[in-house]
């Protein structure tokens, strides 16, 4: 079975692999790559066969981890107040934070304990609700990133406003999605099929290859 590192989805006649270990993407055409995932290696080319070998691809006692979904609804109020809003003081500075610890990290740390982080932050956020206090943290966080990150840093915004929810209580989903011609990798939060920090229709653009809860 594959290893619960390496995470593959379907986009048109290709599959794309996410190998987390090596932080690396791998696009295989689908028969091929329905032969590896099925184990139906006689199918499979020896060059890519081996190659996946080498990469450690294979844990026989390996659980599949739950796949990623795409999100379906955008909270309208959380990116209203988000354009209009400034945050508090105390917030802005704790987003100011989030975000330079989340640049460093990424320079310092391999992406698979930058995502094991993340995971525990979720288990650890406890369980509290309430828009307007997410709301709250986003506005805060924006205002922030808008003068400090370009717009397409998405990783290290995702990492950051992640860490500054999980510090107030509210756990929520990174999502990984790919798309084709050009290849393209994206990332976001989400709450269930909540959107949290993008649009529907940039979002739209990339199927869904892994969510860390």
């Amino acid at each position: 079975m594959l290893s619960p590192r390496v995470f593959h989805c379907r986009v048109g006649e290709m599959v794309i692999f996410l190998d987390v270990r090596r932080n690396r993407y791998l696009a295989l055409a689908s028969r091929t790559a329905s032969a590896l995932i099925e184990e139906e290696f006689a199918n499979v080319p020896g060059p890519i066969l081996q190659t996946v070998a080498q990469m450690g691809w294979f844990a026989p006692d390996a659980r599949p981890l739950p796949g990623a979904t795409a999100p379906t609804l955008a909270n309208r109020e959380l990116a209203a107040l988000a354009r209009h809003e400034r945050g508090s003081r105390a917030l802005i500075g704790q987003a100011l934070v989030a975000l330079v610890y989340a640049r460093i990290s990424l320079r310092t740390m391999p992406l698979e304990r930058l995502l094991a982080a993340v995971a525990r932050r979720s288990a650890n956020a406890g369980a509290r609700t309430g828009s307007r206090a997410i709301a709250d943290l986003v506005a805060a966080f924006e205002t922030t990133a808008r003068f400090t990150m370009p717009r397409n840093s998405c990783l290290p915004r995702a990492l950051a406003l992640h860490a500054l929810l999980a510090r107030h209580g509210h756990a929520c989903t990174l999502s990984f999605g790919v798309k084709l011609h050009p290849f393209e990798a994206h990332c976001w939060l989400q709450r269930d099929a909540v959107l949290i920090n993008d649009t529907i229709e940039q979002v739209g653009l990339f199927v869904p290859i892994m969510a860390i809860r």
